[in-house]
């Protein structure tokens, strides 16, 4: 165990991550495969996926969340220095969402969304319709179906089926992809 007494407490250089312990050699094979110009993470939480991010990824990218007071001072030491951009409020605020369309999304190139706030279903909902061809959505917390998530023991928590959003994948023409990341309970889709 560590300073978080939680199974799935793994930590990126003393700061909790919330994922698998063996998530940077995934997000290395997907950061590396797909060359996105730009990175926006909903769900700061202590920020350990934010600082990996950071140490892994040179172009700009933003992590967005409603509460930072438990994000970790190294994170927010990035933030100070404007290595990354910290977004605090709701994702699903228009002015946010509007913001993190012009930035990050509408400007030509590649850009992934890495969906793992609260509210995972309406993230996705509201942000791939702005999505460019090319560009990616990923949520944390998923699985293909309540099938895939009860016949493994190591990830505690489902909190978005595929098909939770058939409807939106349909309508905005979305394609699984990265089916490798399945294996940390994130769930990768492309626009098409």
């Amino acid at each position: 165990m560590n300073q978080y007494n939680q199974k799935w407490a793994f930590e990126y250089e003393g700061i909790l991550t919330q994922q698998y312990d063996n998530f940077p050699t995934y997000f290395d094979k997907f950061l590396s495969l797909n060359n996105f110009d730009r990175i926006v993470e909903i769900g700061t939480s202590y920020g350990g996926l934010t600082l990996y991010l950071s140490n892994n990824f040179s172009g700009p990218f933003a992590t967005l969340d409603m509460d930072n007071v438990k994000i970790d001072p190294k994170v927010k030491d990035l933030f100070d220095k404007n290595l990354v951009e910290f977004i605090h409020g709701d994702e699903l605020e228009s002015s946010i969402v509007n913001h993190v369309v012009d930035k990050y999304i509408t400007p030509p190139g590649k850009v992934v969304l890495l969906c793992d706030g609260g509210v995972k279903k309406d993230t996705i909902k509201e942000y791939s319709k702005f999505l460019k061809l090319g560009d990616k959505i990923a949520a944390h917390d998923f699985f293909i179906d309540s099938n895939a998530f009860n016949s493994q023991n190591n990830w505690e928590w489902m909190q978005i089926t595929q098909d939770s959003i058939s409807d939106t994948i349909k309508k905005e023409n979305l394609l699984l992809c990265d089916e490798y990341m399945l294996d940390i309970a994130w769930g990768v889709y492309e626009k098409k």
